[in-house]
């Protein structure tokens, strides 16, 4: 289960961490802002969830949840994921980052 609090502030802190350092602090300022955003609190969720995916620890992932218009948002969070990376990684230097987190959501809608 996601502790979507958790998995929020977890997503947050990891975030602006990797751009402390290469961002002004206009341009980190900007991000945190849009991370405080309730898209960023799905987005965090499914982030995790797509850590259960990614690891070792489970055989099988259940995702569970209703039937409603919801679950079609977190169906779409992956495109809305790649639209955020793309805002936060404007710059040639984080051109690395950018295609991990591209490749990581492909391969997890893609299964």
């Amino acid at each position: 289960m996601v502790n979507q609090q958790e998995a929020f502030l977890e997503y947050k802190e990891k975030v602006l961490g990797e751009a402390r350092g290469k961002y002004s602090d206009d341009m980190l300022a900007t991000m945190e802002e849009e991370l405080n955003s309730p898209c960023t609190e799905e987005m965090a969720a499914f982030d995790k969830f797509i850590q259960y995916i990614e690891g070792r620890d489970y055989e099988v992932v259940v995702f569970d949840t209703a039937p409603t218009g919801h679950t079609l948002r977190l169906l779409d969070l992956p495109f809305d994921y790649a639209r955020q990376v793309e805002m936060m990684i404007s710059t040639v230097e984080s051109s690395q980052a950018k295609e991990t987190a591209q490749n990581r959501f492909r391969i997890s809608s893609a299964g």
